[in-house]
């Protein structure tokens, strides 16, 4: 890609340059036109998890702030780099405090794109860096200096990175479906116990006979209510191993420099896998503090603060702070059983929190939480169903890793005049 490139201002080359809806939030309707908040622009792609929806009046009332696709929007505040590109699955949309790039024909939208995030995470421009990571606005974007090469170079780069970002993106996509599928049948087999009520009304529980003859086919009373007969209840303590974690002393070097283990905070949890660490410790370091190694397959469990109720699954070994409690399968209760018993119930664990300032639940709630108990048969017959499924999603997040890694070291390159 021997293309000369020359260095040019954003607002020299876009058609428009504008922003997002600033001031009080239209009201939001069930079924309408997508409004995008900053919290649905990740990098590179668009969030859709939260995503609100407005009538067609306040659409039209916003018509300043009307998105298309095509359109390149970015995240004025707290999130450098955060920036996408308006896909033709949104053919119509508005939003709020997004800077609003329209390119024109001399620049494209995804080398746009994949330029702002570049200069923000990578630091490939410092004449980008700075504006990127701040306050982000109008005049920021219209003085941005881009280092551009010709149109048809651009789309050379952004072809390489795109099918990158296209195979980790359905990575993330299929992944979420066997998450989904594995959780299915948990919920159908350990909450409502659809087999068993299935055998009790005379109906074939929709198993084969061999997995069928495992079930009873009635529910009995509990504690915590009806559970099949032959179940029992118990608790995470009693059953498994529960760990709060700790934090090595930040003001000793020998804890953290040249670290190899890997340690995780709190703020990791909201991944729906742990793929790599927060930062690194050293041996010293979890010698002199609380933080334990918990291995992979491990359910984590965020206690306190904005992360308090968050769920997720460890697949490296990895130390935690103690804003994490650990909990540990055993012999007799897999992990795979842990970890979506853990999310099924979190909502009860959540409803122990105490504390005025910052709600938190403590290692002891995660202990004492009720934990099923099937027959030996019935799990085992379960973890041959999940157990792939679940490794399957394990490897999934570890490629996408290994891609990223390729992708950004790629981006870097790529980026750069004669890259």
């Amino acid at each position: 890609m021997g293309s000369e490139w020359r260095e040019v201002r954003l607002g020299e080359l876009a058609d428009e340059i504008t922003v997002g809806h600033v001031g009080p939030m239209p009201t939001y309707v069930d079924d309408g036109i997508p409004f995008l908040r900053s919290q649905n622009v990740d990098r590179l792609r668009i969030n859709d998890s939260d995503l609100k929806t407005i009538d067609s009046v306040s659409h039209d009332r916003l018509r300043k702030s009307t998105l298309h696709p095509g359109d390149v929007v970015i995240v004025r505040t707290g999130r450098p780099g955060a920036c996408a590109v308006i896909p033709p699955s949104l053919p119509v949309a508005n939003c709020s405090d997004l800077v609003i790039v329209r390119c024109g024909r001399a620049l494209d939208p995804w080398f746009l794109a994949y330029y702002i995030n570049s200069a923000a995470v990578h630091g490939v421009s410092s004449q980008v860096v700075g504006a990127v990571q701040q306050h982000f606005n109008i005049g920021s974007a219209r003085s941005l200096a881009i280092r551009l090469p010709d149109l048809a170079t651009q789309r050379d780069v952004v072809e390489i990175l795109r099918a990158l970002d296209d195979k980790i993106e359905l990575n993330r996509r299929m992944s979420q479906t066997l998450e989904s599928m594995a959780h299915a049948l948990f919920k159908s087999w350990f909450v409502d116990f659809d087999p068993v009520r299935g055998k009790s009304l005379g109906r074939g529980p929709g198993l084969s006979a061999s997995l069928a003859d495992m079930f009873p086919s009635e529910l009995r009373d509990s504690e915590v209510g009806p559970v099949p007969a032959g179940w029992s209840i118990s608790t995470i303590d009693e059953e498994l191993t529960a760990v709060l974690g700790g934090t090595p002393a930040r003001a000793e070097p020998r804890n953290w420099v040249g670290g190899t283990i890997p340690w995780i905070n709190s703020g990791k949890v909201n991944e729906f896998r742990i793929v790599e660490p927060s930062e690194f410790i050293t041996e010293a370091g979890l010698a002199a503090s609380s933080t334990k190694m918990l291995p992979a397959g491990t359910t984590v469990v965020a206690i306190t603060g904005a992360t308090l109720g968050q769920v997720s699954r460890l697949e490296i070994d990895a130390c935690a702070n103690q804003s994490i409690v650990g909990v540990l399968a055993s012999d007799k209760i897999p992990d795979d059983f842990v970890y979506p018993w853990i999310k099924h119930n979190i909502d009860s664990l959540v409803a122990r929190q105490t504390g005025a300032a910052q709600q938190h639940v403590n290692r002891n709630d995660v202990g004492t939480l009720g934990l099923l108990i099937p027959t030996q048969n019935v799990l085992a017959a379960y973890v041959r169903h999940v157990g792939p499924i679940f490794d399957r999603v394990g490897a999934t997040c570890l490629e996408s890793i290994a891609l990223t890694e390729t992708r950004d070291a790629r981006l870097v390159q790529l980026m750069q005049p004669g890259g």
